[in-house]
């Protein structure tokens, strides 16, 4: 599911709305052929207000399927990553990074 160009051009375009930090890719459903129906992403920007990208996103990301994300500050990650009952921390252990390093 990595490799999925809807998926790619959707965290692309998140990134030209924020400064992102990383963008992971934690929940997928897929129809009985396999093809993409729906997905969920969990954003980490740098810095900003979260509201408002959030906002950004659902408004000006152009997506032919449906999509979910979950903004976070980035030091609001690194500190939530820490607590092994997180959501953050599951997102980080199972998830997959789709954009930054």
């Amino acid at each position: 599911m990595q490799n999925n160009s809807v998926i790619k051009n959707v965290c692309l375009q998140i990134s030209q709305l924020a400064d992102v930090d990383k963008i992971y890719l934690f929940s997928h459903k897929t129809d009985v052929a396999g093809e993409l129906l729906r997905f969920k992403l969990a954003v980490v920007i740098a810095d900003g207000n979260k509201t408002a990208c959030e906002r950004a996103i659902y408004s000006q990301i152009e997506c032919p399927l449906s999509f979910d994300v979950v903004v976070y500050l980035k030091s609001e990650w690194d500190d939530f990553v820490q607590k092994p009952y997180s959501f953050a921390n599951k997102v980080l252990k199972k998830g997959c990074v789709m954009y930054g390093a």
